[in-house]
């Protein structure tokens, strides 16, 4: 799964010893005076001590927004994901939320920490919240709809990634994450209208080709089945099935071989 439009900051060397205690300060009052509670409760369990404790810790080591404490603890989540540490970005985004609880991109962000751990209720409650928060930040839908499709809520799931594309046309994932949901329910002309879609936005893109290739294998297999249905049930297929062929296939391309296509020759 694509994971784009995360909110990090800037690694450095170090951090001069004014600025850690600004943002402690700044930090403790923007958790005790913030006007609007978090939607539910902390799943995370931080609180103002652990945040600090977090910030000393780690402070030293980045560059910092000194105005605005929440991005400096997404920075934190955002280096632990890239690095799989789901728990300690978890911590990052909720201390992110406790210092700014109307911060969109916090909730959206653990959301993605929650749905990589497959804790699929705390993951859709931040998203709810984060579109909430921010109706208008579309990568929240193409996660939430990500999460639609795990759950089999293609439906939802669809509705989804149509409002990201809706808010953002140049949102290749969305477009590759609405194809799936058309090929899983066996839409395969509407998957390649999306497919095609991501193609014109981002060539460079890898997932689309994987999705396209096993959109090209489903039809391999319709059109094997309406093969056998028309040939009789004794029938057998050219060089044994499609995924044979596609074995057959793979080993021309490195051979320059033309000999898997032969079985296909017929007489009317």
């Amino acid at each position: 799964m694509r994971r784009t439009g995360l909110i990090g900051t800037r690694f450095a060397s170090s951090l001069p010893l004014i600025i850690l205690i600004f943002l402690i300060g700044v930090f403790t009052a923007a958790a005790q005076e913030s006007p609007e509670p978090v939607a539910t409760p902390d799943p995370s369990g931080v609180t103002v001590e652990s945040c600090r404790e977090l910030t000393e810790r780690t402070a030293g080591a980045l560059s910092i927004r000194t105005d605005a404490v929440a991005p400096f603890f997404i920075g934190l989540g955002d280096a632990a994901f890239a690095d799989e540490d789901y728990t300690p970005a978890i911590e990052a985004y909720s201390c992110a939320i406790l210092a700014d609880p109307t911060y969109a991109p916090a909730f959206m962000n653990r959301g993605y920490a929650f749905f990589a751990q497959r804790a699929d209720p705390l993951a859709l409650a931040d998203f709810n919240r984060a579109v909430e928060l921010d109706p208008a930040l579309a990568l929240a839908y193409n996660y939430r709809g990500m999460l639609y499709t795990v759950q089999g809520n293609f439906g939802l799931a669809l509705g989804d990634f149509t409002v990201a594309l809706t808010l953002n046309p140049d949102d290749a994932s969305a477009y590759n994450n609405r194809a799936v949901v058309h090929a899983a329910e066996g839409n395969y002309d509407l998957a390649m209208f999306d497919i095609d879609s991501a193609l014109l936005i981002d060539p460079e893109y890898p997932a689309v080709y994987a999705t396209r290739s096993a959109i090209y294998t489903a039809l391999a297999l319709i059109d094997a089945e309406a093969y056998r249905s028309r040939a009789g049930e004794a029938a057998r297929y050219p060089n044994g099935s499609p995924i044979e062929v596609m074995g057959g296939l793979e080993s021309a391309a490195e051979t320059g071989s033309f000999a898997t296509w032969l079985a296909f020759l017929t007489r009317r």
